[in-house]
């Protein structure tokens, strides 16, 4: 029984090892991108709240590395519906 504790122990070590290898990918080069893009988010909450804090924050990102070829529009307070409706 000790034996097989060591060794699931030792293949779940062997599992996050190989999954941070796989997940560590290099910076993206993003200035090969061609012509003018918009991308439409739409979020269910309103004012003050973390989801929009960081829709702002992945709209400043995304913005900033396409050099501006991808323009996003945001849409709080259930403009497009509630949850359910837009997923």
């Amino acid at each position: 029984m000790k034996r097989l504790s060591i060794l699931f122990a030792a293949l779940l070590v062997l599992i996050s090892v190989l999954g941070m290898t796989v997940s560590a990918t290099p910076e993206t080069d993003y200035s090969s991108i061609t012509g003018n893009y918009t991308m439409r988010v739409g979020v269910p909450t309103g004012g003050k709240h973390y989801s929009n804090f960081n829709v702002e924050n992945f709209k400043e990102i995304v913005e900033e590395k396409s050099g501006g070829h991808i323009v996003v529009e945001i849409y709080p307070s259930g403009q497009w519906g509630t949850v359910v409706q837009c997923c």
